[in-house]
Parts: structure tokens; sequence; C-alpha cells
């Protein structure tokens, strides 16, 4: 049996998620960033049109996703009020998926701090401790770089220190590339 009931809330959740984001004014947004983007002088000023790029992306990115998640949504209601027994399965199984992605993209909205969309230099120092601390520092750089792995992050060492028996004593990564990646770590 198909969930209509369920299909319909996850519309309505997702729908409230897209007016609380203001999906809407960021499409506006990604249109004004559009319209100076195609200026004919825009590449004049290359630190404010790599700003303006930037920027674009990161809306243009948003965008996509809520919209393209708000109408599969849609279509996914759509199926289910056609009350096809043969499409049941299929119904099932993207409402599944879709409220998947929706509860991972509903911790992402928790993150709403003046930083969590940024990049992140994370330094880790051993301290005090000897070659315990120094290994300990290189099992966090090692966990911090697999989950950066998973999560399809960049990572970039700009200094190590490296401890004289094991371990590290000091390292500073770059990350970039995540989405919430400061919010997150």
């Amino acid at each position: 049996m198909t969930r209509a009931g369920d299909i319909r809330q996850l519309t309505i959740d997702i729908t409230a998620a897209c007016e609380q984001l203001d999906i809407d004014g960021l499409q506006k947004t990604q249109q004004q960033l559009d319209e100076q983007m195609m200026a004919a002088d825009f590449w004049s000023d290359t630190e404010n049109a790599q700003k303006v790029s930037k920027q674009h992306a990161a809306v243009a990115k948003r965008v996509d996703y809520w919209t393209g998640m708000r109408r599969q949504a849609d279509d996914i209601l759509e199926l289910a009020e056609m009350h096809d027994a043969s499409l049941e399965q299929e119904i099932n199984e993207q409402f599944d998926t879709l409220s998947a992605e929706f509860a991972r993209a509903k911790r992402e909205l928790q993150l709403n701090g003046p930083y969590d969309g940024h990049d992140v230099l994370l330094s880790i120092f051993a301290g005090a401790g000897g070659v315990d601390a120094q290994d300990w520092a290189h099992m966090l750089l090692r966990m911090y770089v697999r989950y950066s792995e998973t999560q399809s992050v960049s990572v970039k060492t700009v200094v190590q220190s490296s401890g004289e028996e094991a371990g590290i004593k000091s390292v500073t990564l770059e990350l970039t590339g995540g989405s919430f990646l400061y919010g997150k770590l």
C-alpha cells in the first residue's frame, strides 16, 4: 500500500523548509548575480569577479538542491494520487530515498551560524604528554582526513611538524569544498 499521507506530509515539510530558507529570494539573488556576471566589464576587477562567482555558485547549488527536492516530492505525490498498484513499489522506493535525503538535509538546516558555511583551517597540537600525545594527535589527523575523504572534501596540509619517535607535534590543514564544513566540524 502506498503511503500517500506520508508522502503528502513530506511534501509539506520540504515546502516549509524551502520557505524557511527563502528559496524564492535566493532565486532572485541568483538572477541578479547572473546579470552581474554577464556584464561586459565583469572580469575587469578579477577580485570582485571571483567573489561574485563564488557567491553565485553557492546560491545556485542551494537553489538547485532544494527546488529539485521539492519537484521530486511533488512528482512522487502525483504518482501516489494516481492509485496505480503497478507503481506502488517504485513510489515507495522513491519515497524512502527522498525521506532519507530530507532527513540529512534537515540536519544541515540546523547549521545557521555566521561561519557554518565556510571552509576550515584545522590545527591539531600534541601539547604536553610526549610520545603518547604525539601519537594521539596523529590518530586525530587520520580521522579528520578519512572523514574528509568520505565527504568529498579537499584536504591540503599547510604545515606539519613530526614527532621525534612517533606521531606529530602539530599540523594545520586546509579543508575546502564541503557544504557547511565549519558547522559540521
